[in-house]
């Protein structure tokens, strides 16, 4: 059962401010099914371009806190302060939701905080508490069909997943079963080398970005309803968060987690809507998947700013080319010739969410 008063915030304008993909499309399948419409940034600075750039203005703003670039708190100050949007409704998204983090955010100005992995529920309640209600669709002119999501192929799932509460991630993304199945492959696919990735920085002595990528896990695992490894990656995160004694103990526990649930989820082959997408131009046809994998890996490297992001350019380039979006590779060609790295992840994932989506 949906929460009393949905219909208020049908037509209302929502930017969604993530760096996840597999949050993004969870967080706006979930509105849109609600009637909103949705916008969405990867980084804070991408979230006041949205807003100074926005022909109407937003009725809220769901803002992710842990993000490269720009973080969400420092996002939500420049809101409040250098844009002077003191009434616009920011709620604050985070899998470590104590009183500490909850005096941050309201102390930087958001309104209030949602904690990672969110059920439907608490998603839709929030909203409802924050948005203003908008005028009915007919009388303001909105489309009834605006904001809907798309239309969902049927999906089988298997009936059990070891380590994974199929009946909990169901429930968060409210029974929608092509939704909860893409979030599945997304995360198989988004952290099958994850593994190898956070060994290597663990090795380097790199601890912040191990704690920032157990920080990520920890909330899109959750969604999936892979307990064992939310545990294990969210005791990771306080371990080097706290200086902890353990944190190659707990290291060592995240890590055989993870490859666990992928292979789990692999293993189990799911087909969804996505799996079988692709798109065609002239005679050849593009792999979304081999597509989300490739730019999966080329937002990774921007991020952490790789001199050697323009070669794994070039391979998406060439899955890309003749497909419509030139433009927008040699806009984002230019941005890494010139190393404008923040520039090209807010191009790359455009790109991203045109073909993925």
């Amino acid at each position: 059962m949906m929460p009393e008063g949905l219909d208020r915030i049908r037509g209302a304008r929502i930017l969604v401010v993530e760096d996840s993909i597999a949050n993004q499309t969870l967080a706006r399948d979930l509105l849109q099914h609600a009637g909103c419409l949705v916008d969405l940034a990867g980084n804070g600075m991408e979230a006041i371009k949205a807003i100074r750039d926005a022909n109407k203005p937003y009725d809220a703003v769901l803002m992710d806190l842990q993000m490269p670039i720009m973080d969400g708190l420092e996002a939500t100050g420049i809101i409040r302060g250098e844009l002077a949007l003191d009434s616009l409704p920011i709620i604050a998204t985070t899998a470590n939701v104590g009183k500490k983090e909850m005096a941050r955010c309201l102390t930087a100005g958001a309104n209030d905080c949602l904690p990672k992995p969110f059920h439907i529920h608490d998603l839709y309640a929030v909203m409802i508490r924050w948005v203003q209600p908008v005028a009915g669709a007919a009388a303001s002119g909105i489309d009834e069909t605006a904001g809907a999501a798309p239309a969902r192929a049927e999906v089988t799932l298997p009936r059990e997943l070891h380590g994974i509460d199929i009946e909990d991630g169901l429930a968060r993304v409210g029974q929608d079963r092509a939704l909860y199945a893409g979030l599945l492959a997304e995360f198989a696919e988004t952290n099958a080398q994850m593994g190898q990735e956070i060994d290597m920085a663990f090795v380097k002595g790199d601890l912040e970005r191990v704690r920032f990528c157990a920080h990520g896990i920890r909330s899109t695992a959750g969604n999936i309803g892979a307990d064992a490894l939310t545990m294990a990656a969210a005791e990771l995160e306080e371990q080097i968060a706290d200086g902890g004694d353990s944190v190659t103990d707990a290291f060592r526990r995240f890590e055989i987690e993870l490859e666990r649930t992928v292979s789990v989820i692999r293993a189990a082959d799911i087909a969804t809507h996505r799996d079988t997408a692709r798109w065609t131009s002239g005679e050849v046809e593009l792999d979304r998947k081999e597509a989300e994998i490739l730019i999966g890996i080329l937002l990774d490297m921007l991020d952490d700013q790789d001199l050697g992001a323009q070669e794994e350019f070039e391979k998406l380039a060439g899955m890309l080319g003749g497909r419509g979006l030139d433009e927008a590779l040699a806009e984002l060609s230019e941005n890494l010739e010139s190393l404008e790295f923040a520039n090209a992840r807010s191009i790359l994932l455009r790109v991203g969410q045109e073909i993925l989506n």
